[in-house]
């Protein structure tokens, strides 16, 4: 959501895709955490893609119930 805000705040035409280089998929995640260290991570909602994406999240039992499967 937060980059999608930014391309109607800001214009699409201020915004590009680039891809740096081509990797092979078990070396991905390990790149992606040297160009977010790299370039910064301003729209990246993962900072550090080698945690996964839940971890350290405090998750109400209320919450849970909420987003379990029904029967669960």
């Amino acid at each position: 959501m937060q980059i999608s805000r930014a391309i109607l705040k800001h214009g699409h035409e201020n915004f590009s895709l680039t891809i740096l280089k081509y990797y092979e998929p078990e070396k991905c995640i390990e790149r992606e955490k040297y160009y977010i260290y790299l370039f910064g991570s301003e729209y990246n909602i993962i900072k550090n893609p080698t945690i996964p994406p839940m971890s350290g999240l405090l998750i109400r039992n209320a919450t849970k119930k909420i987003l379990s499967p029904k029967g669960c």
